[in-house]
């Protein structure tokens, strides 16, 4: 087995001489690492799987104390109202609450109290001051 000095004189040689070059490309396998590093110096590569709940653990971290109140206390604002806030979006220009009904008709009946009921969201104190947008979601 050579020791890292041996095997950077020898890539150092190899590098100066065209023809070897050339047979270092013409014998390149698909799938191994072209350093040629043996395998006790590779690290060894993570799994999609074990980093998987990280990333959803970042996703979901992003929180707002405006849509934690609403939908705290939505029953109380909208008493009787099919709908129920299920998330939100926040851009720099706009807040949407995406809010979830159970049926087509229920959103079609809800359609003619959204105005109403952005009204009285912005008026909750802690409201964004940027444009608040009612979403529906059927489902």
């Amino acid at each position: 087995m050579l020791t890292p000095d041996e095997r950077a004189r020898r890539m150092q040689g190899i590098l100066r001489d065209r023809a070897a070059r050339r047979r270092l490309a013409d014998n390149l396998v698909p799938g191994l690492p072209v350093d040629g590093d043996p395998p006790e110096l590779r690290r060894s590569a993570e799994k999609m799987g074990d980093s998987l709940p990280g990333v959803l653990e970042a996703l979901v971290s992003v929180t707002s104390s405006f849509f934690d109140r609403v939908s705290a206390e939505w029953e109380e604002l909208f008493p009787g109202t099919p709908a129920r806030p299920v998330r939100f979006e926040e851009s720099e220009r706009e807040f949407k609450l995406v809010l979830s009904v159970p049926s087509a008709g229920a959103a079609f009946a809800l359609r003619a109290q959204m105005s109403r009921m952005r009204r009285a969201l912005k008026g909750l104190e802690g409201a964004p001051k940027k444009k608040l947008s009612l979403i529906l979601r059927i489902g």
